[in-house]
């Protein structure tokens, strides 16, 4: 994440910090005052898990047919195969490799459509 200066309005001194956005987002969560509608610390403490790095499982596939990826943290698709193919509906030239990565915090790359008949994928992802 970049960094950024944000004023930081609901903290005790309004004052302006060079912080990334997920140190804005603790820092608004610490700074929020117990009332009827703050935050259960067990809902913190859930928000708090889904932040944390986790082990992700990685797969490897050799495909030749048609389908789709399942929504993973990364996908990766390279056409090691002689005559091309497809992936989202777009032409992939043999020799071409695409990778996507769903970025920080849990996020997920949505399932990828390819189209490998006639050629060889070699996919990977991470889920």
């Amino acid at each position: 994440m970049s960094n950024r200066n944000v004023a930081i309005t609901s903290g005790p001194n309004n004052t302006e910090a060079l912080v990334t956005g997920q140190q804005e987002l603790l820092v608004k969560i610490n700074s929020v005052a117990a009332s009827a509608d703050a935050a259960t610390e067990t809902t913190l403490a859930a928000l708090l898990a889904l932040m944390q790095p986790g082990v992700r499982v990685p797969a490897v596939l050799s495909v030749t047919n048609s389908g789709s990826t399942p929504y993973a943290y990364s996908v990766s698709i390279a056409n090691v195969g002689t005559a091309a193919g497809t992936v989202d509906g777009k032409p992939f030239p043999a020799g071409t490799t695409l990778s996507f990565d769903g970025g920080a915090l849990n996020n997920l790359v949505q399932s990828v459509s390819y189209n490998a008949t006639g050629t060889t994928f070699l996919i990977s992802y991470l889920y």
